[in-house]
């Protein structure tokens, strides 16, 4: 068999008939490429059941030089924004044994709670995840993403990479302070959601600390229509308005800011 990626080879149940074939072969020959030596778990189609949960049709590819057997693992269905639809333990039964350039059809079902609030539409562009590839993001979803330069977009980014939240974690880290001429302090955050549930943010209490170490300013902020969706992290444009501030001089060479107790 030859070891290209565009050869990777649909494997077909006995029981299935030509026209199923058909669909399916018509599917998988619209998935991304794939690059050498990975395993790949697509959504190929995903169906409301009878029993009123989520069914995912999935193809399981592998561009691996060695056949693999799929173990236990830990699933997600997540929405185009990373947002965790359901998820669950899978045992693959079923699944046989995958051989290096092939793929296999799975049907993967997900428990739903929430089925009447699903949207048919939407749905279309869900997708599968391991764990281990459940990347922590940045959320642009309720933001101008337009007038966010790319620099700071990269700034956001090695912020995530180089400081990873603790499972279930929920942290404040500001990237961006300035104060304007009326002594107002403009901070820009990030209000990272380690957890897997969406977080409602109403009211926030912040310490604002300048380089010397000091209580520079303080306030509780109303935050109308915040969310922050799981295993994100959402940046947020405060101001500390000058009532506010603590000192007369504030050194904001370096800074740090606290979530209030």
């Amino acid at each position: 068999m030859s070891k290209n990626k565009n050869k990777i080879q649909l494997l077909f149940s006995s029981q299935m008939d030509e026209k199923q074939k058909e669909h399916y072969q018509r599917l998988h020959d619209d998935l991304p490429r794939m690059k050498s030596n990975q395993l790949n778990l697509t959504a190929a189609e995903i169906e409301i059941t009878d029993s009123s949960n989520i069914k995912v049709h999935a193809f399981v590819r592998s561009t691996i030089e060695k056949p693999i057997n799929l173990q236990t693992a830990k699933l997600f269905l997540v929405d185009q924004g990373s947002k965790i639809i359901s998820e669950k333990t899978e045992k693959f039964l079923g699944l046989d044994t995958v051989e290096p350039f092939t793929s296999q059809l799975f049907f993967i079902e997900f428990v739903n709670k929430n089925i009447e609030s699903l949207n048919p539409d939407e749905m279309k562009n869900w997708a599968l995840a391991f764990e281990s590839n459940l990347k922590h993001h940045i959320d642009y979803s309720d933001l101008d993403e337009s007038k966010i330069s790319e620099s700071t977009k990269k700034t956001l980014n090695e912020i995530i990479e180089q400081t990873p939240l603790n499972e279930n974690e929920l942290s404040f880290m500001g990237f961006d302070a300035t104060m304007d001429d009326e002594k107002n302090i403009h901070v820009n955050l990030l209000i990272r959601n380690g957890t897997k549930d969406n977080l409602d943010i109403k009211q926030l209490p912040l310490k604002f600390y300048d380089a010397t170490g000091d209580l520079a300013a303080q306030g509780t902020f109303k935050i109308n229509h915040v969310t922050v969706l799981a295993n994100t992290s959402k940046p947020v444009t405060l101001v500390f308005p000058a009532s506010s501030v603590l000192k007369e001089k504030i050194d904001l060479s370096n800074w740090s800011i606290q979530h209030q107790e």
